[in-house]
């Protein structure tokens, strides 16, 4: 159902974005290409955002 798809999607974007921090510092001295991840990640953290504002939502409506 929706509940436990939004929870679920929630914790893989949460582990994705550790998973960004480790790729960063294994890009250390590729400018480029620390620079991707962290616009990446900075994606991914508004997407974090906006699952966050849709399940605070739901719970409010009670329809979680």
């Amino acid at each position: 159902d929706h509940d436990h798809d939004m929870i679920h999607e929630l914790s893989k974007r949460l582990d994705a974005l550790w998973r960004y921090d480790q790729y960063i510092y294994n890009a250390d001295g590729h400018i480029d290409l620390q620079n991707f991840w962290r616009n990446i990640k900075m994606q991914e953290e508004e997407n974090v955002r906006r699952l966050k504002d849709m399940i605070a939502d739901h719970c409010r409506k009670e329809c979680f």
